[in-house]
């Protein structure tokens, strides 16, 4: 086995075991292809000593709540110095050199390696771009170098959907005879039962979101507060107040539910949760009977982030 293949196998082995150990926290995400702490959001990057990174590659978008830390890995009789910057919008420069010492010896018949590790401090996070340069005895060109994009997250955006609200607001209201009475009557309306409506929300992320990447299923990671209200005609735009939460399923796209909050027309002496347009028998003169008041029902449907509209919109013809 060639001396270099053993280095980095036994690297990698190093960095297996490493990973493992589930007291340092640090998972694989096969989606993004790195090596991640999720709770202290830090992506670790294990490079050998030849520049190459180990089993993972670098991430191809990364976050502004992510923070970086890179480890180098080599045989135990390296003496060289190495050094690391990290070159973003919050820390411009980033740089640790440090030497490694003693010699080992290695079986004829076979290759056996002892691996040092290196550990350089936290960087982080940015925004907009990151640039990682790595030098060994501070020699130029660098023994590696890479540009990582930064996704910056987003604590609001706008979006339009359909939602079915349970709010019954019934207009037009009018006494008829009730079918097969001749002295009974009861009432029809226009809108008498919930309906479907066109809204537009704003959505607040409290954790923040970003646009870029899939998020986990976790509720935190998906999860959002929406406010919005109706547009569904220029008669009826701004009257419903709606409250509630969001899920996304996917990018740009989640379902909404919570409350809808609007002033409706009421019947006195009559409750629409038991009263049934149509069929309910009504008595009493209906002028002296209207008033309005602020109703609470429950609204649940899908919407479309604006970003999404805003695409679809441009490419229509």
């Amino acid at each position: 086995m060639a001396y270099g293949q053993a280095l980095r196998e036994a690297a990698e082995q190093t960095v297996r075991n490493y990973v493992a150990d589930n007291t340092n926290g640090i998972k694989e995400d096969p989606k993004r292809n790195i090596f991640i702490n999720k709770k202290t959001n830090t992506i670790h990057l294990f490079m050998l000593s030849d520049g190459g990174l180990l089993l993972k590659g670098y991430p191809t978008t990364a976050t502004d709540k992510n923070f970086f830390e890179l480890h180098v890995l080599t045989e135990e009789s390296d003496t060289s110095s190495y050094s690391f910057e990290a070159d973003g919008e919050y820390k411009p420069i980033f740089t640790i050199d440090t030497a490694f010492g003693k010699l080992t010896k290695a079986d004829k018949k076979k290759i056996y390696i002892k691996i040092k590790w290196l550990d350089f401090p936290l960087v982080g996070p940015y925004t907009t771009q990151v640039v990682f340069t790595v030098k060994r005895n501070g020699m130029t060109p660098p023994l590696a170098t890479h540009t990582i994009s930064i996704a910056n997250s987003i604590h609001a955006s706008i979006g339009s959907g359909f939602v079915y609200s349970t709010l019954k607001n019934p207009t037009n209201i009018r006494a008829v005879p009730l079918v097969n009475s001749s002295k009974d009557s009861t009432l029809i309306a226009d809108n008498a039962t919930g309906k479907v409506t066109l809204t537009l929300m704003a959505t607040l992320y409290p954790w923040g979101r970003n646009s870029l990447l899939m998020p986990s299923w976790r509720f935190r990671d998906r999860a959002g507060i929406v406010v919005g209200t109706t547009i569904a005609s220029s008669t009826k735009n701004f009257q419903n107040l709606y409250l509630g939460l969001q899920y996304d399923f996917a990018i740009g796209g989640s379902v909404v539910a919570g409350a809808d909050i609007a002033s409706r027309q009421r019947i006195l002496g009559i409750d629409y949760h038991d009263f049934t347009f149509g069929e309910s028998r009504f008595t009493g003169k209906l002028p002296n009977k209207l008033y309005t008041s602020v109703g609470v029902g429950f609204f649940f449907g899908v919407q479309v982030d604006s970003r999404i509209l805003a695409k679809l919109f441009a490419a229509a013809p």
